[in-house]
């Protein structure tokens, strides 16, 4: 959520106006990536005897916004102390996430004035309405790092789907997403389905080993591209095992087919090991 600058009908407290003299609102977050789990440590700072009057008696609170944009996550959470613990869940997240902070009115205020109004709003009162924000404190960001997830499950970073156009349209291939995406005419989707379950290690070498040949080569001419995307974190993570960091100069060094083939363990004897099983029953 990122908040811009705009004008309020009545006073705000904010660092990016002047609604306020001699009162201050922030916030302090500290933000851990831990086992599945995010955990954010908040601190508010008020400075403002009117405001802090309408948190005791319920008519305001604290509150921080949070929103994760390249899944749609949005929540928020409250609280009338000036210490807060937030846990989200690691599986709503994904890449990064913003938080802001800010007083929201819980309820209706009727006449809200205060004695640290900038002058030009000297004597004068206010309706606020519940939910109107009453301050605004400042914004963060964190990036999300994933646990390793497993490259034995076609879902952990590609997305395969059917596109509803005839027979004869070639595989396709979309890497400007979260997840690298597949695209299969409406034949091929449904012989993918139908074997999905049965043949993992053979359709692996069919579609997702010449889509890593591809991604791989795209990395070779532009890595940098494609640094905020989720699969790209992943295909790092997943080559710490072996002690190598996946950045331009590894992609540079390696042939697209032996970096496919290491972060897949060799798909290609997999399948070959089940097609001979397969011929074997047969």
């Amino acid at each position: 959520m990122n908040i811009k600058y705009k004008l309020y009908p009545y006073p705000v407290l904010w660092n990016a106006n002047d609604d306020y003299v001699s009162s201050s609102f922030s916030c302090n977050m500290n933000i851990e990536n831990q086992k599945k789990q995010v955990i954010v440590n908040v601190e508010f700072n008020l400075n403002n005897s009117s405001l802090e009057k309408l948190i005791q008696n319920g008519k305001a609170e604290y509150v921080v916004h949070i929103e994760s944009s390249s899944c749609f996550y949005r929540t928020s959470k409250s609280t009338s102390d000036t210490k807060m613990q937030i846990t989200l869940e690691d599986s709503n997240l994904l890449s990064k996430i913003e938080l802001s902070s800010f007083i929201v009115a819980k309820t209706d205020i009727v006449n809200y004035s205060d004695r640290n109004f900038n002058a030009d709003y000297a004597w004068t009162s206010f309706k606020i309405e519940k939910g109107s924000i009453l301050a605004i404190g400042e914004q963060y960001s964190a990036n999300i790092e994933k646990e390793l997830e497993s490259f034995s499950k076609i879902e952990s970073i590609f997305t395969i789907y059917r596109k509803n156009v005839d027979d004869n349209m070639t595989m396709g291939i979309d890497l400007d997403n979260n997840k690298i995406c597949i695209e299969l005419n409406i034949k091929d989707y449904d012989h993918y389905v139908n074997r999905a379950s049965t043949c993992p290690n053979i359709l692996n070498s069919i579609l997702i080993f010449p889509t890593l040949i591809y991604a791989f080569e795209r990395l070779k001419e532009s890595f940098d591209d494609y640094t905020d995307y989720s699969w790209l974190k992943s295909m790092q993570n997943a080559f710490k095992k072996y002690n190598l960091k996946l950045d331009q100069n590894t992609v540079n060094e390696y042939t697209s087919i032996e970096l496919a083939q290491k972060i897949m363990q060799f798909p290609v004897s997999k399948a070959l090991t089940d097609l001979n099983f397969i011929g074997e029953e047969e």
